[in-house]
């Protein structure tokens, strides 16, 4: 009995230290691809029969990719297990592919995500440079006299043009106005709803609309106006240009427009006529004489002769359409300034 049971033993301990270590049915190759493809689903774990913490993992999407890479790491390092806690078959054949495989997938990775960010900063560069649909202005084919750089309101000659362009409620403080009056153009063609545009001079609200907008609006004309922002409530695409005073065309004789508008009316006199055809506010301000004249501040439709001193700014608010006949100039030729004409 006694040298049967020795003989048991050492053929027992020959069997346990000269056989191959003990693996997983699981294979290397799957888990690495599972790993790589799919770790932040914690398919990887899933496969190893590691339920718990494959659905801690697919709960955070992989740790927020924390967990994924670790995971990528050990896998390929062959340090994961199933979940028995034995090691992945197959990964002394299949290590070195797998490690030029995730090389180039990682490679491919950023390449793809460069490319991504160059083609979206191309696309934010020309969407910044790119006017909003429709703001295009036509400019107008009658050749008019200059505009003088001095008057009332002081010299005007030095603000730049300048546009910017946007979609949204937004806040634009890039325009440089140094204080000085200038004319502002807004447009928002495919508005929807409420559209306000809003400087933080002295002139506060300039737009207060419903749906599309295209108008014009002077801008720091009273001492102590200074604009250096202006707040935008829109939904949709807008652009905002300034430009000097002196850009605006100067007109002599009968002129017929839409919606709000900065004039120049060259003609000497007093006396204006005016009609208006929309429904809603309707203000006429003239900056010919010392002091601002507002002839006209009413709603709804109007005609008629007030005081308007001339030469000088005219600016005009109203919904609808107007024209404005300098008196006593005869009625010899119209020119529209019909919101195709206006300029960017």
């Amino acid at each position: 009995m006694h040298q049967n049971q020795s003989e048991y033993v050492s053929a027992h301990a020959v069997q346990e230290y000269g056989s191959a270590p003990i693996v997983s049915s699981r294979s290397f190759v799957a888990t690495w691809l599972f790993a790589l493809f799919l770790g932040g689903v914690g398919a990887d774990r899933f496969y190893l029969g590691r339920t718990g913490t494959a659905t801690a993992k697919l709960l955070t999407l992989g740790g927020f990719g924390v967990w994924t890479l670790v995971d990528l790491v050990l896998v390929l390092a062959n340090r994961q297990t199933d979940a028995l806690g034995l090691p992945v078959r197959g990964y002394g054949r299949h290590k070195v592919p797998a490690f030029v495989v995730t090389g180039v997938v990682v490679v491919l990775n950023f390449v793809a995500a460069a490319v991504a960010g160059v083609i979206f900063f191309v696309a934010a560069l020309h969407a910044s440079a790119t006017p909003a649909p429709g703001s295009a202005h036509a400019e107008s084919a009658l050749v008019s006299p200059p505009v003088p750089t001095h008057g009332p309101m002081g010299q005007f000659t030095t603000v730049a043009t300048q546009t910017v362009t946007g979609f949204g409620s937004d806040r634009v403080t890039t325009l440089e106005l140094d204080g000085l009056p200038a004319v502002v153009t807004f447009r928002c063609d495919d508005c929807t709803g409420s559209t306000v545009l809003r400087a933080n001079g002295l002139d506060g609200a300039l737009v207060d609309a419903n749906g599309p907008y295209l108008g014009e609006h002077l801008i720091d004309i009273f001492d102590g106006s200074v604009t250096d922002e202006f707040e935008v409530t829109a939904a949709g695409n807008w652009s905002l240009t300034v430009r000097d005073l002196s850009d605006i065309t100067a007109w002599d004789g009968r002129v017929e427009g839409r919606g709000d508008a900065v004039l120049y009316l060259d003609t000497e006199g007093t006396e204006v006529a005016l009609t208006n055809g929309g429904e809603g506010r309707f203000v006429v301000w003239g900056f010919g004489a010392e002091l601002t004249e507002v002839p006209v501040e009413t709603t709804g439709k109007f005609s008629g002769t007030v005081k308007l001193t001339t030469p000088g700014y005219v600016q005009i608010i109203s919904d609808g359409d107007w024209a404005v006949d300098p008196a006593p100039v005869p009625q010899a030729g119209v020119v529209s300034l019909s919101a195709a004409n206006l300029r960017d």
